[in-house]
């Protein structure tokens, strides 16, 4: 069964925001580029084994069944909708940030 892949606003700036820090304030722009070309190829995998990864550990408030892909040294954070067969790709976030308060500041400040 073939899912379509959807990516946020969200995790769209968070791509954008880790390609330029890799990018300019590391100067290793060829790093960056390989990092974005990795992270497609496994959000894109998605579509055919998006129950591949497991689940994230720490449940959020108002987000069902939330999973973990790990690229590198962020998670990209995902929900599968098997009635739509839809993946979405919520945020793509640094594995050393306090993800859970971050996600739930971020619930809090759209309530």
């Amino acid at each position: 069964m073939k899912y379509t892949v959807i990516v946020s606003e969200e995790a769209l700036e968070d791509i954008q925001a880790v390609f330029h820090y890799i990018s300019d304030k590391e100067c290793l722009p060829a790093t960056a580029r390989r990092w974005v070309d990795s992270l497609e190829t496994a959000v894109n995998a998605l579509n055919y084994q998006p129950y591949r990864y497991p689940q994230y550990e720490i449940q959020i408030p108002g987000v069902s069944s939330l999973r973990k892909l790990v690229v590198g040294k962020y998670l990209v954070l995902y929900t599968v909708d098997d009635s739509k067969q839809l993946v979405s790709v919520f945020r793509v976030i640094s594995s050393r940030r306090d993800i859970a308060s971050l996600l739930d500041g971020e619930l809090s400040e759209s309530r």
